[in-house]
């Protein structure tokens, strides 16, 4: 759902980007302040096109790593919200990082959290 919701923001500032250019067209003189307005939407566009990709990829490593250490989690005593919130800040702590290395750090933070 929250992929959708991005998808959706994107394509509505492309549409809006392409607003700008048809009313550009009518402009006359306006034209280029029109041309230049378009533009920066559409950076806009694909600046929020990566930031999706990113939080989808986010999204994914957290519930890879929450089903791995689900049974661990418990069997130290947190909670869900608990062990979501350290996989969360985990993943958001190391973006270049492979799933198992967060997994190992996750694995860290859990036990500290549990004493």
């Amino acid at each position: 759902m929250l992929t959708a919701l991005d998808t959706t923001h994107s394509e509505g500032l492309r549409y809006a980007a392409r607003l700008c250019r048809e009313a550009g067209k009518r402009a006359g003189r306006r034209r280029d302040t029109c041309d230049a307005f378009a533009y920066s939407i559409e950076e806009i566009a694909a600046q929020a096109d990566e930031w999706s990709a990113e939080a989808t990829h986010e999204r994914a490593a957290t519930q890879y790593i929450m089903r791995r250490l689900d049974g661990f989690a418990r069997g130290l005593g947190l909670d869900e919200a608990a062990a979501r919130q350290i996989v969360e800040q985990v993943v958001a702590d190391m973006p270049r990082h492979t799933d198992e290395e967060r997994l190992d750090v996750a694995r860290q933070h859990m036990i500290i959290a549990s004493a």
